[in-house]
């Protein structure tokens, strides 16, 4: 599967596993300002902001070992702006991880999974 395909393919399967979890999405592939944004969701009140990363194979590591600090405040700044736009300052925040391996049809929820 090529890279571009298997990362909408694990976005699909992240927001089913967040929808049967009964989180709300309020986003999914956000572009706001040159920065994206997998999934916006939301539960109990708290907004969530999620990553998804898919890998093919662990031969280069996980897929939270992929993630870079550059990525991280990219995800942060497209969110500020996000809730300056929607208006949603105050609400208590989480960014999150989901990791998909597709060969082992494994997927890995990391809750509170980096802070800034």
């Amino acid at each position: 599967m090529k890279t571009q395909h298997l990362g909408q393919h694990a976005e699909t399967i992240a927001t089913n596993y967040l929808l049967q979890k009964g989180y709300v999405i309020l986003e999914r592939n956000l572009h706001i300002h040159g920065y994206e944004i997998d999934i916006i969701a939301e539960i109990d009140q708290c907004l969530v902001v999620v990553e998804v990363k898919a890998r093919s194979s662990k031969t280069y590591g996980t897929a939270r070992e992929q993630l870079k600090i550059e990525q991280l405040k990219r995800i942060f700044s497209a969110f500020e702006l996000w809730v300056q736009k929607k208006k949603l300052g105050h609400r208590s925040v989480r960014f999150d991880l989901i990791e998909y391996y597709p060969k082992e049809q494994k997927l890995i929820h990391v809750m509170d999974a980096f802070r800034e």
